[in-house]
């Protein structure tokens, strides 16, 4: 059965199944089973799906964003205004 990642809506605790005294709490995600209980949870929205985004997509937004952001910075130093007197003498 897949593995799914889950955390309580904020303020809310949800019982675990087959574990009615042991709660997922909205202060750490867990791992559980795929099962028709959880689902349930989730569509209910007492529990929030967690989706896990791998490392290396983070990095690769990360190394895009720092060349847009050196773009932007050297297009800056290109059209930097002149200060001009405005006629004051």
């Amino acid at each position: 059965m897949k593995i799914i990642k889950v955390i309580a809506q904020k303020g809310t605790q949800c019982p675990k199944e087959n574990k009615p005294r042991q709660y997922i709490t909205d202060r750490v995600a867990i791992d559980v089973k795929k099962s028709l209980y959880y689902r349930r949870l989730i569509s209910d929205g007492s529990l929030i799906h967690c989706v896990e985004v791998p490392v290396a997509a983070i990095s690769k937004k990360i190394k895009q964003a720092n060349k847009t952001n050196k773009k932007i910075e050297s297009d800056k130093n290109i059209s930097k205004p002149t200060k001009t007197n405005g006629g004051n003498s």
